[in-house]
């Protein structure tokens, strides 16, 4: 490996003469290395990075939100590309067009239509996770019926309390309760209500008046 900057040949040479000497031997005679490497920037690669990686965790819970964004920014900018394309190498007649339906032909309208669409999509990808994680992960049948994460918790902790080998229970159906537990909270949990149990009753009561 041959070296690249004056500052790193004498830090090797400093730390680790005898590989020093083996970079000297392929580097270029003659060749006027630089002080120092210029390297990019870690902010500017670390904002790339940090924004695809929020992206991607809104999209994992929210694909309509990223898609219909997605689409809203992309079918405006592009309209908008479209309109000044025609703007200076099109036609009278392609020109007369673009006057006649500013509406339909304005970047804020198509990205409307962009981000609906886009939404769309992004809503049935969501209905088609769901559906597989529903196949793949079914409730468990201890869980069938609760309404809310606090009615979940409880429903969990009875059945734990059952089963507990402490308490005379097995304990491989102990085990296995929490694994169900743990693939309940990563699939389904995220679905119930925040209400309490109670508080959720006497809103049905409310709403079936």
């Amino acid at each position: 490996m041959p070296f690249e900057s004056q500052a790193q040949r004498r830090w090797m040479y400093a730390n680790h003469p005898a590989m020093a000497k083996r970079w000297e031997a392929v580097t270029p005679k003659g060749e006027k290395l630089p002080e120092h490497v210029k390297t990019q920037s870690r902010e500017k690669v670390a904002f790339p990075t940090g924004f695809m990686g929020l992206a991607a965790s809104v999209f994992e819970k929210h694909p309509a939100v990223v898609l219909g964004l997605g689409g809203a920014i992309l079918q405006g900018h592009a309209q908008k590309r479209l309109n000044a394309m025609t703007r200076m190498y099109g036609s009278q007649e392609q020109n007369e067009e673009l006057d006649k339906h500013p509406i339909r032909n304005s970047p804020l309208t198509q990205a409307a239509i962009g981000g609906a669409v886009g939404a769309v999509i992004g809503h049935g990808v969501h209905r088609v996770r769901n559906a597989l994680y529903n196949i793949d992960h079914p409730v468990p049948t201890w869980l069938n019926g609760v309404k809310t994460k606090a009615e979940a918790k409880a429903r969990y902790h009875q059945v734990a309390r059952t089963l507990h080998p402490d308490v005379g229970g097995n304990e491989d159906m102990f085990k296995n309760l929490g694994d169900q537990w743990e693939s309940f909270k990563e699939f389904h949990f995220h679905k119930l209500a925040n209400f309490l149990p109670a508080l959720t009753d006497e809103l049905e009561k409310i709403s079936a008046t």
